[in-house]
Order: C-alpha cells, then structure tokens, then sequence
C-alpha cells in the first residue's frame, strides 16, 4: 500500500490532468461558460477555480452571496479579460486552460471571431493549427484560455479525467523592460493545448541564423516604425518568418520586438517594400504567421522594433 501511496505520488508530479472540456456560450461582449455544481462545491470555490470574484459570480447568476448550491445545479462563468486570456502574450506561470467554440453551419473564422471578443483571426488559425481558412461544421475551435491560477483549479474530478502530458506552445519575452538583445535571458511561460506532433516553438525558425549573424558586433541597427501584415502560407507550421522592409540587404535576418506584449521574434527579410499607397508610412510588413505571435491584428498597423546588423 505505501508503495501505490508513493507511486501515486510520482506520478502527480510528472503529469497534468486534462481538463473537462470547457465550451463558451453566448457572444460578444456577453461570454460564458456554464459550470455543473458536483458534491460540496460552493460559490467560492467555483470562483476561485475560474479566477472570478464571488460577488460577481453571485450576481452574474441572480444569486446571493450565501446561497448553498445543489448538486447538478447550473452556474454561469462570465468571461472577461480578468478570466479570458484572447491574445499571445504572456501572464507568469499561471494555468490556461483551452476554451472551445462547437462550429455551427455555414460558420467561417471571421464570424467566429466578431462572435467571440474580436479574437484575431489569425491567432484563431495559430492556436488551432490551420493552415487555411477551412473549418467544418462540428468541430472543436479554441477561441480563447480560461486564465486561473495553479493549485486554484479544484474542480472535481468526476467527469473521468486522464492523465495526459499537454505539449508547451512557448511565449519566449525579455524579463526586462528594456528592449531585448541577444544577450537579453527570457523567460518561458506556457499555454496548455490539445496534443501535437507540430513545434510549436514561437520565435521563429531564424533564431540561431541571426545569433550567428550579429555575433560579436557591438554596433546593432535599431530602428523603430509602422508594422503591417502580408498572407503567406509561411511560419504556421515550420516557424519560418519572413519580413519586407526597405534599405536593409535582402536575406538579413532581424529580430522584431512588439512593446505593446513584450514578445519578440526573428525573420528573414526578402526584399523591399513593393511602392504602392498601401506601404506609405510603413517601416515593415511582416507574414502574417508571424503578425499572429506577435499579437498584431491583420488590418491595424502596430509599432515594432527592428534589430539587425547593419
């Protein structure tokens, strides 16, 4: 007995429980997950595992704060941006747990999207691994993480969880303020995703090229301007990240760092900016598998910073 009593042991400290699947409900700006009551749960342990406030709990579901819950009784968890995390950018070591979105006939990603908080469609395509715009009718879409604290997430396990070892999709950001440099150390913070044979590595496939690239020079090029989006089928499964920018050699690897998150990532460059009204004003366009890491929105221009030996 104390032999299964140490195993199990073991055991929890090398793997994650999977999650019940959670499924959001309603639309924009009104989201939300309904929640079974199991045995002995009450309305701030429920709160506590959905990192929400009992008195908000308690008024989102017309209850008062004390009521006593009954078993198989439906409460509703209201998503917002305190609970909900909708974009890439990084939030500690807390626990994320993949919400889902059931795809319902003649849906696209677009109205997906206006439906759920205006989550960026490419983003949408990044966490479920899309290479295109198809999706079918029935499917499980994440749309979003429920955002909680580890040891926070009590919920019971009756609904005949399996162990499983989640793959990490990294978010690799300075643990400064400063701008990152390659010498800059990061920190890695996960997000829990359904299993996947793809690396998920977010930085990009042309980190070590441009390490190589600006080894031992002291006299780094930073430049600073506009950001903007072009499609390519590059960079959502390989990681491979191009840019199109003026007066920089073509095939110059750059890194591109978004103050707005904090997140970096790396890039080749192919060539100039074409001359066309779309590209006054623009310092960069970025593939749009990289815009998505980035957390920049397809049809907004964004501020980055450009790093490249020059």
């Amino acid at each position: 007995m104390k032999w299964m009593f140490l195993l199990l042991i073991t055991i929890n400290t090398k793997i994650v429980l999977s999650q019940p699947m959670l499924h959001v409900e309603g639309n924009t700006p009104n989201l939300y997950i309904s929640h079974i009551v199991s045995v002995k749960e009450t309305l701030y342990s429920i709160s506590r595992a959905f990192n929400i406030a009992p008195k908000v709990l308690a008024s989102y579901n017309h209850l008062d704060i004390n009521t006593k819950l009954v078993v198989n009784q439906i409460i509703l968890i209201p998503l917002s941006t305190n609970n909900f995390l909708q974009t890439n950018a990084k939030h500690g070591e807390d626990l994320f747990i993949p919400v889902y979105h059931v795809v319902q006939p003649k849906e696209g990603l677009y109205r997906i999207s206006i439906n759920h908080n205006k989550v960026a469609i490419d983003i949408l395509k990044y966490w479920n691994q899309l290479s295109s715009d198809t999706i079918h009718t029935g499917a499980n879409i994440i749309v979003g993480y429920l955002h909680t604290k580890q040891g926070q997430w009590t919920i019971a396990d009756t609904k005949k969880l399996e162990p499983i070892t989640p793959p990490k999709v990294w978010v690799s950001t300075p643990t400064t303020s400063t701008p990152p440099t390659s010498d800059t150390k990061h920190s890695d913070s996960l997000i829990q995703v359904p299993p996947t044979n793809i690396n998920t590595s977010m930085i990009g496939f042309f980190e070590d090229a441009y390490i190589n690239s600006i080894a031992g020079n002291v006299n780094l090029q930073n430049v600073s301007g506009y950001a903007a989006s072009f499609k390519s089928t590059s960079g959502w499964q390989d990681k491979k990240y191009y840019a199109l920018m003026n007066n920089i050699p073509s095939g110059t690897f750059i890194k591109i760092y978004n103050a707005a998150n904090n997140t970096y990532i790396f890039a080749k460059v192919l060539g100039s900016l074409p001359e066309m009204k779309e590209n006054d004003g623009l310092l960069i366009r970025i593939s749009n598998a990289a815009t998505a890491v980035l957390g920049i929105n397809d049809a907004e221009k964004a501020t980055v910073q450009i790093t490249y030996k020059p």
